[in-house]
């Protein structure tokens, strides 16, 4: 799924792909925060992320849901 969006939706960056392009962030229990590694590794090889992209990359996202959970709770 991360690697269709990037090669035929225009995907870059993993929250790209997890927010707008993967029915996850918003349709999962734990809004996709289980697939987020799993995503980027596949995704770094096609955008020529290194390690500390794709942590970052990572990170990035679970700060996202990090603010979210505290904007609802």
């Amino acid at each position: 799924e991360a690697r269709r969006a990037v090669r035929f939706e225009g995907a870059v960056t993993l929250e790209d792909y997890w927010v707008r392009r993967s029915a996850r962030a918003w349709f999962s229990s734990d809004r996709g925060a289980d697939a987020l590694e799993i995503a980027a590794r596949a995704m770094a090889p096609l955008l020529d992320w290194s390690a500390d992209e794709v942590r970052r990359q990572i990170e990035l996202c679970r700060k996202i849901l990090s603010d979210e959970n505290r904007v609802l709770i």
